[in-house]
């Protein structure tokens, strides 16, 4: 993924959770905010409570920038997406992540 389609200010992520809309899944939950910039920009967000070692945090992250990088039909036109992962989201399957 091309670094201008991520989120990487910090007012953008307060943005998002504050003015975003929150869809809830079972392993994370995702913040939605349309931007200003045409183009759809992604973040995904593992902490240490989800998992203590950080290569498996890594992991995380890697696995669902590739689901996105893979799929064609998501939205990317002017969104901000952030994906806030939950505990148990390290030992789900690949297929149910």
């Amino acid at each position: 993924m091309k670094k201008r389609h991520r989120v990487r200010e910090q007012r953008d992520f307060l943005a998002l959770l504050r003015k975003g809309r929150k869809k809830e899944s079972r392993f994370f939950t995702l913040f939605i905010r349309p931007n200003r910039y045409g183009y759809g920009r992604f973040a995904f967000v593992v902490s240490k409570h989800v998992a203590h070692k950080a290569i498996v945090r890594n992991q995380l992250r890697r696995r669902a920038r590739e689901w996105v990088r893979t799929r064609t039909h998501l939205p990317r036109e002017s969104y901000d997406m952030m994906m806030l992962f939950k505990k148990g989201a390290s030992e789900a399957p690949k297929k149910n992540l």
